[in-house]
């Protein structure tokens, strides 16, 4: 793994990611997310037109959720049912539809996510503060990445410095999930948090992929993008800037997506 000179911290704690859930059925519900749902006492948009249109965005989004989950389980099964029969009456092209449905299907839940994530974390009101070791973990574990792919190091002096646990954690996933989907298909995705030697937190997400042009424009621009690629990027940025901090991405042997955030309060423990 590559170390970079500007953090002077030494990396000493392994926290190994937990294991995702799986649903007993074939209905896939999307996993609790505890460090993504806004607490109880946190603002809701107020009154007028902007804030009842946010509420019947809100209200849409979390609607929505289950059956777009089930939705992506059915068809998750559905193409594993078909896998084994392929030889057995079901042809190949059924056995493409079936992947085809899958990936969209998955691609609208993690677009749904997002939007009820955003509305989430830009309406929560004061931060509620959490241990970042706890964030990190509870994001890793929450994020739709394959499991066993990401490796997390994050130092016992950071991992105690408390952040903005719902905007962190949506941060750390939206990269994590970055680099499942548009970096490499195989390879470690290197989740790594220190203290940075000038004061502030440093993290930074890895793969073997490259910085391109496109990805630049996502982590510059101010505007959303027209599509949902990219969405997550832009996100992981608009959340960062409202913690105060700053994201960029280097490209040195890998990409490497990192976040600088400022220390918000006193250490934890």
């Amino acid at each position: 793994m590559v170390v970079h000179q500007q953090h002077a911290e030494p990396l000493d704690e392994h926290v190994p990611p937990p294991r995702r859930r799986r649903a007993p059925a074939a209905v896939d519900p999307l996993p609790a997310d505890p460090g993504l749902t806004p607490p109880a006492g946190h603002a809701s948009p107020g009154p007028g037109a902007d804030g009842a249109a946010l509420l019947v965005v809100r209200a849409l989004c979390h609607e929505l959720r289950t059956p777009v989950a089930s939705l992506a389980g059915i068809t998750r099964r559905l193409r594993q049912d078909l896998g084994p029969r392929a030889g057995a009456g079901a042809s190949a092209e059924t056995g493409e539809l079936a992947e085809l449905a899958e990936a969209n299907a998955r691609a609208l839940q993690a677009l749904l996510r997002q939007a009820h994530d955003l509305l989430a974390t830009e309406h929560c009101g004061a931060p509620e503060l959490r241990p970042l070791a706890d964030v990190v973990r509870e994001a890793v574990g929450c994020a739709d990445v394959e499991h066993g792919r990401v490796a997390v190091r994050v130092s016992r002096a950071a991992g105690r410095v408390p952040v903005d646990g719902l905007r962190a954690a949506r941060v750390v996933a939206n990269l994590v999930e970055n680099s499942q989907r548009h970096g490499p298909a195989t390879g470690a995705i290197e989740v790594t948090a220190r203290l940075r030697r000038g004061g502030g937190l440093a993290l930074q997400v890895r793969d073997g992929g490259r910085l391109t042009p496109q990805l630049r424009e996502h982590l510059e621009s101010d505007e959303p993008p027209a599509g949902w690629r990219g969405l997550g990027l832009w996100i992981a940025r608009r959340l960062t800037l409202a913690m105060g901090g700053s994201m960029g991405a280097r490209d040195r042997g890998g990409l490497a997506l990192w976040v600088h955030l400022p220390v918000a309060g006193a250490v934890v423990g």
